[in-house]
């Protein structure tokens, strides 16, 4: 009887012990993170094992966009380079006492990334990434939406390519497709010494801007309580002067907005960035670094009754030789997947009248069967057009087929289409693909499909499918500390009416665009927008005690001057009354710090002065 107590008890005793084990339990949280930067989520804070047992991390998944680390307690997660919003990860715990393992829990992560913004201020809602390489996410999706918003896109990617002899007769390459390597990295070209983790967070990021933004900062920045937007505070210019351009309200040769100086963009939305080939080793093309830093400006104009301009993004380009070589035979080629909707029907041509590359559909019905975001029955139209350089050569190349036709895999290959040779060393010929024909060309298909005239992909009755096109220009020399503007246009055209097939209506329309384009930036655009005028004048002495005189080189009778306090209110004013140099009374000024601005009634120049 005693023996059967004693066994009832131990029994009842493992029992309770067993109903008291519990699992611990691992609670869902919230961060928010940065791309790129390695954060410490310390995520057991939350969480608890019963009878205050002991616990640790069991198991952890990663997030769809990040790469993670862990040890018993924390976890340290890395968000992508180019991802941005929400993402999550999972975990569990364990109770070191129990062995008893915890549910899943879920972290949900907000993503901040600065890397990539949206142009979209007219009917093109394009992606726009700091890495160069554009108008996709790197992994999946793209966006060149044309019109905006519809959700069908015109081209999946463009990148820049470059190749150049240094003076040692050494080939340097560039050049970047679907980031499978990478050739071009984030930021300015630095010393080796300063490439860092810190580095790549800083400089991997866009300046997106409108320039409503800058007419309000010129309207407001000296009002009390302003606060300055981060673009505008963070303009580049504002950690080295020569970074982006801006306007030097006093003439300090410094960005400081809060004195005045603005940004200068081109367009009434723009998105400026920097890279450069000089990070990291190229393990796209395997070519020598050629050391080029890279200041890039995307931009596009509101304009909702002016079809061509509405239906355009322009891009420029300024390529600065920041290494110590002297390169000759320099080619620079812009890269363009064209997916016309459904990627795989398109056709490509070049109009060397129109300094264009272009791609169009081949049927006059987007493939809608094996494809669902599709422009159906009135498939458009979209070139890359040269606007201040002249194009040298163009070629289009696959993923298949006969491989000195394909994808290049070398530096010298990259190097070889630039000047319209295939990867065996053969020229770019009339006739057929490119390849084989009657004799060397350097343009493909040069011919105007919409008419029938000459060799285009049409008269060549091509299989249709997926088109890939390099537009180059040079050859060029670039010395040690010399820099190339290149700028272009992406010209987009859809046809509702025509006489001719729908896929070819949309090209003689981008035709008449591409040709409006030319038109616009002759006469309105260039070097000159992005520069305000300004006449040449001096103002002395600076610090002054009562007189400041104003010296110009050229007849200043027509000069009017204003003086300004720092609250914005003018204070003084007159006309410069003697031809080249004239005297200025301010006696009656107190002592503090006042902008001066000289106009010739239509240019002007503002300087800020100090009276002592």
């Amino acid at each position: 009887m005693k023996s059967f107590t004693l066994l009832s008890f131990s029994l009842c005793m493992a029992i309770l012990s067993f109903a008291q084990d519990k699992a611990p339990i691992a609670e869902d949280d919230y961060y928010e993170v940065f791309s790129l930067r390695t954060d410490t989520l310390h995520v057991l804070e939350n969480d608890f094992a019963y009878n205050e047992h002991p616990f640790k991390l069991l198991q952890v998944l990663p997030p769809m966009h990040g790469k993670i680390d862990w040890d018993d307690s924390l976890i340290y997660l890395t968000p992508n380079m180019h991802f941005k919003g929400a993402d999550s990860l999972k975990y569990r715990i364990l109770d070191l006492e129990n062995n008893l393992m915890s549910e899943m829990a879920t972290i949900y992560l907000e993503v901040e990334n600065k890397s990539f913004d949206t142009l979209n201020t007219n009917n093109i809602r394009c992606r726009i990434n700091a890495c160069g390489v554009q108008f996709w996410d790197m992994d999946d999706v793209n966006m060149f939406e044309a019109p905006a918003n519809s959700g069908v896109n015109a081209i999946f990617s463009q990148s820049l390519w470059m190749g150049a002899f240094d003076q040692d007769d050494v080939l340097h390459v560039a050049g970047d497709t679907y980031r499978w390597g990478a050739d071009f990295f984030p930021g300015p070209k630095l010393d080796p010494i300063n490439y860092n983790s810190e580095y790549d967070i800083n400089w991997n990021r866009v300046w997106m801007l409108h320039q409503s933004d800058i007419d309000f900062h010129r309207s407001h920045w000296q009002d009390a309580g302003y606060e300055m937007i981060e673009n505008i505070s963070e303009w580049p210019a504002a950690i080295v002067p020569s970074y982006a351009p801006f306007y030097d309200m006093d003439g300090d040769e410094n960005y400081m907005p809060e004195n005045g100086d603005f940004p200068l963009i081109k367009g009434d939305q723009a998105i400026y960035f920097i890279f450069n080939d000089d990070r990291d080793e190229h393990t796209q093309t395997d070519g020598v670094k050629l050391g080029m830093e890279i200041h890039a400006m995307y931009y596009a104009y509101n304009r909702p009754a002016d079809s061509t301009l509405n239906n355009t993004i322009f891009a420029s380009y300024k390529i600065i030789n920041k290494s110590e070589n002297d390169y000759h035979d320099y080619y620079i080629g812009f890269y363009n997947d064209f997916d016309i909707g459904c990627p795989w029907d398109d056709y490509v041509g070049t109009d060397t009248i129109l300094n264009s590359m272009y791609g169009y559909n081949a049927t006059p019905i987007d493939c809608s069967n094996q494809y669902a975001e599709n422009y159906g029955s009135l498939p458009p139209a979209i070139s890359v057009t040269a606007l201040n350089f002249d194009i040298s050569s163009t070629i289009t190349f696959q993923g298949w087929g006969l491989v000195p036709t394909t994808d290049p895999q070398i530096d010298t290959e990259y190097y070889n289409y630039l000047k319209a040779i295939w990867r065996d060393s053969t020229h770019l010929s009339y006739g057929e693909q490119g390849y084989g024909g009657t004799g060397p060309i350097n343009f493909i298909y040069p011919g105007n499909p919409a008419t029938g005239a000459g060799w285009s992909e049409v008269s060549e009755n091509n299989e249709i499918g997926d088109r890939r096109g390099l537009l180059s220009a040079g050859p060029y020399n670039l010395n040690a500390g010399e820099s190339i503007e290149l700028e272009f246009a992406l010209v987009f055209a859809r046809a509702y009416t025509g006489l001719n097939l729908p896929n070819l209506n949309s090209v003689e329309l981008l035709k008449e665009r591409i040709a409006e384009i030319h038109s616009f930036y002759n006469e309105s655009l260039g070097e000159d927008e992005i520069q305000l005028p300004k006449i040449e004048v001096e103002i002395y002495p600076n610090p002054f005690s009562d007189f400041i005189t104003i010296k110009s080189e050229i007849n200043s009778q027509n000069h009017s001057y204003s003086v300004f306090n720092i609250l914005g209110e003018e204070v003084v004013s007159g006309t410069v009354q003697n031809n080249n140099q004239s005297q200025i009374n301010l006696k009656k000024l107190n002592k503090g710090i006042y902008f001066i601005r000289v106009s010739d009634g239509g240019n002007f120049v503002t300087r800020k002065i100090i009276k002592n």
